[in-house]
């Protein structure tokens, strides 16, 4: 397992931890890796501030066969949703800290817990889903984006 971070700060940090196989400075636009590098990427709430196309050429560091999961407090610039559902992602708006995920191609929405309340939210959510899509609240807020990668090599 590998960590990435701009900040040596944020590396020193997480030393201490003992998560991760190897702790890396370096920008995410310029990383060290080679293509086919890992079974997974996981990139949460950093990648923002970049390029959609920096974004989406970190694919290329998963294997065929692994995935890229993103965790985005909004969307990098020029990146829509639509952009993210056309390159195979599956996209989701959570809210309450992610106990309510809610799908933004079908809108459906997921839950985390079975509870009375979570599942009163549900009703709410999906009664007043059309006027909430319609108001546009439902373009606000963070954002989990989840692709398989399934090329040909």
């Amino acid at each position: 397992m590998v960590g990435l971070d701009i900040a040596k700060d944020k590396i020193l940090k997480t030393e201490h931890l003992n998560l991760y196989d190897s702790l890396i400075v370096a920008d995410a636009k310029t990383h060290p890796f080679k293509n086919f590098s890992f079974d997974l990427l996981v990139a949460l709430e950093v990648l923002h501030e970049l390029p959609h196309n920096n974004v989406f050429s970190l694919e290329e560091l998963v294997r065929p066969g692994g995935a890229i999961l993103l965790s985005l407090p909004r969307l990098p610039g020029g990146c829509t949703v639509e952009n993210l559902h056309e390159r195979g992602y599956n996209v989701y708006r959570y809210l309450l800290r992610g106990f309510i995920l809610i799908d933004l191609k079908r809108y459906n929405i997921f839950l985390a817990s079975g509870s009375i309340f979570f599942k009163m939210l549900r009703l709410v959510l999906t009664t007043l889903g059309p006027i909430l899509r319609a108001l546009g609240l439902f373009r606000k807020g963070y954002l989990v984006a989840f692709k398989s990668i399934n090329r040909e090599h």
